[in-house]
């Protein structure tokens, strides 16, 4: 069993996709635009000239796992008009589409707590729209190709307000945040021997160091780990576990060898102004029987607190990991 950190913060990622087509029924087809092996579709509604049209539900599978479900208008195979979309769990969006984006008015909710609700173009927030952020911070205003942009008033994870112009969604004549150089993978290896068994092998591989504090790390390992946070003032730091991360990956490890469950666990601790855990927020867990020994080992870990403007306070850590199978 691995232990693979999918990300610490929330990174941007490429896949490589095939060029556009169809799915379904040849008399009802259904617009794929990144076709991928092992799907099908299920169309609820009407066809017309060989494509699904009018109201209906479509149900996309992906190797016989729903992988997404849509209500609402197809025109010519495409989503156009007002729907409601929802990808697994992580995501339900209702409002209006256009030519299979996102586009006019409607709300989005995230996994982990984030939310959009105001106007879309071309699949981003454009225009006028509020976003609420689950590891704190909320934005109101104008916004420009998915970004703040324009007129707008700021609340940010440590409570500072500003109003005024954003550009590129940083408040006028503030630097805007860079991206840090990403670095090799980071390895943590375990000894099974301890556990009566004979092997060695990777524990867990992430973004950043497993055995480094918060202070201890390179100014791009910094960020990345505040890149999680989409509104951390300037100058602020989130909380972080104490004595970094090696231990609890150790016992996540454990938790997983043991269980055998595979999948994604998604988890949010507030952390107080004095490096205590308060509570934990579940948003995902490969299986139920793991939820609490998993809240357990990171509700006992003392962490750094959060700083904000040079005063410590409180704020969430998020615990976003993926449990695979690996022999």
């Amino acid at each position: 069993m691995k232990t693979t950190v999918l990300t610490l913060s929330i990174l941007a990622s490429t896949h490589a996709f095939s060029a556009p087509g169809t799915i379904g029924a040849a008399d009802c087809l259904i617009v794929n635009p990144h076709p991928v092996p092992k799907e099908r579709v299920q169309w609820s509604g009407g066809c017309k000239d060989g494509f699904a049209h009018g109201e209906g539900g479509l149900e996309w599978f992906v190797n016989n796992e729903l992988r997404s479900y849509y209500k609402g208008t197809l025109v010519r195979g495409r989503k156009h008009g007002h729907g409601y979309r929802k990808v697994g769990e992580g995501e339900e969006y209702e409002g209006e589409f256009v030519d299979d984006k996102r586009e006019g008015k409607g709300a989005m909710l995230r996994r982990g707590g984030d939310s959009y609700q105001g106007q879309w173009q071309a699949g981003e927030p454009h225009g006028t729209g509020t976003a609420v952020f689950g590891l704190g911070g909320r934005y109101e205003g104008q916004w420009r190709n998915g970004m703040p942009h324009g007129q707008g008033k700021a609340t940010y994870a440590g409570g500072q307000v500003i109003e005024g112009v954003f550009v590129n969604g940083v408040p006028q004549g503030s630097q805007e945040r860079g991206m840090p150089e990403r670095e090799s993978k980071h390895v943590l290896k375990e000894d099974y021997a301890k556990w009566n068994t004979w092997f060695k092998a990777d524990a867990a591989t992430g973004n950043i160091p497993f055995d480094k504090s918060y202070h201890q790390m390179t100014r791009d390992q910094q960020l990345l780990v505040n890149d999680s946070y989409k509104m951390l003032y300037e100058g602020d730091e989130p909380p972080y576990p104490a004595r970094g991360l090696k231990e609890i990956f150790v016992s996540f490890h454990k938790l997983a060898y043991m269980s055998q469950n595979t999948g994604l666990l998604h988890m949010d601790v507030l952390v107080d102004s004095q490096g205590n855990a308060e509570s934990v927020t579940v948003y995902a867990m490969p299986h139920p029987d793991m939820k609490m020994l998993a809240a357990q080992i990171v509700m006992e870990e003392k962490y750094k607190p959060a700083m904000c403007s040079g005063k410590p306070c409180a704020m969430a850590f998020p615990y976003k990991v993926n449990f695979e199978l690996e022999w």
